[in-house]
């Protein structure tokens, strides 16, 4: 892997990061009609076209790179490079207008390893980066993870997900039980609390 391709990849990544996080701020503002594709999952307009404006972005300047888009599927083109992309990470927040953790997520893999990762949570004005050999910035402002080790102190991130909805239960016993965790939250998205973890406002 050359390191001036991630570079640029990285740079394609922030600057697209960024075309979605307006559009996320733009629908925030409508009222979006839901279009159900399972019995509880829904979707909406923003889904769509801010997916659609990323794959067509990823297909202009990498015309031979994979895809693997949420809402679009798997796009193979016999890559070592693919894409993942997740238009509005938090759809029902986006809808209801709560809570705030919303977010478009973008990630490029080379070989099947991670090597670069941009989430942008346009609504809280937080925007997150990291690349293999570099660190990890929110709104360019390097963060670490907390140190807290004693698990009594921990504030816990937690998200069911849309399949499986119950499988997390265990699990969630398990943290609430005797010398378990202070809180564990669920707010809708998976991203968000993920990146207040890297920037130690979360402790898991």
């Amino acid at each position: 892997m050359d390191t001036k391709e991630l570079v640029d990849c990285l740079a394609f990544a922030k600057e697209l990061a960024t075309d979605a996080g307006a559009m996320l701020i733009r629908y925030r503002a409508q009222i979006l009609e839901r279009v159900y594709t399972s019995r509880t999952h829904f979707r909406t307009v923003a889904d769509e076209e801010i997916d659609g404006m990323a794959i067509a972005a990823i297909r202009k300047y990498f015309p031979d790179h994979d895809i693997h888009s949420e809402e679009s599927g798997t796009n193979r083109r016999g890559s070592p490079w693919r894409w993942v992309v997740d238009a509005v990470d938090g759809t029902i927040n986006l809808w209801s207008g709560f809570p705030d953790h919303v977010a478009f997520c973008i990630a490029l893999t080379y070989e099947g390893t991670p090597v670069l990762g941009v989430v942008n949570a346009a609504i809280r004005k937080e925007f997150y980066w990291a690349a293999q050999g570099m660190d990890a910035f929110c709104n360019e402002k390097q963060i670490h993870v907390s140190g807290v080790e004693d698990v009594n102190r921990v504030l816990m991130g937690i998200d069911s997900g849309k399949d499986n909805r119950i499988a997390h239960l265990p699990y969630l016993e398990k943290a609430y039980g005797p010398g378990g965790i202070t809180c564990a939250m669920m707010t809708g998205c998976a991203s968000v609390p993920l990146t207040l973890v890297g920037s130690g406002a979360l402790h898991a």
